[in-house]
């Protein structure tokens, strides 16, 4: 996939149609999103700079 990709926790996602994934649980919001996205985000830690790699399996098992 295109683009660099970062791991973000933040307190709060407003726009989250913007990012790969959000995931929130009791103890925090954890959101991978491309690097130009965290401008939008209150980032309490940051892990970053991921390619993302998509796997597509072959059609051949369709019958």
């Amino acid at each position: 996939m295109n683009g660099t990709y970062v791991y973000v926790k933040t307190d709060k996602v407003e726009n989250s149609g913007i990012h790969f994934m959000v995931s929130k649980d009791k103890d925090e919001i954890t959101v991978v999103t491309k690097k130009k996205n965290i401008k939008d985000l209150n980032v309490l830690e940051l892990v970053g700079d991921y390619k993302l790699i998509e796997f597509k399996p072959a059609d051949h098992f369709k019958q």
